[in-house]
């Protein structure tokens, strides 16, 4: 997914989906993994608290 507007803690609130979310990481630095958890139906994904990119940051899913 493509985050355009980096949240300030770094937590990307993902929409529940039909597949299961089973592990995220940053195209950028693929292999190392961001922390994913499950809470009131919608992934949360905890990235760096800074932009790893200043116009687009692209977080890749894995379902």
């Amino acid at each position: 997914m493509h985050v355009l507007d980096w949240p300030t803690d770094g937590k990307i609130v993902v929409p529940a989906m039909d597949q299961a979310v089973t592990g995220a990481y940053l195209l950028q630095d693929a292999g190392v993994a961001l922390s994913i958890e499950e809470q009131d139906g919608a992934v949360v994904v905890t990235g760096p608290v800074e932009a790893p990119d200043a116009v687009a940051t692209v977080v890749v899913l894995n379902v």
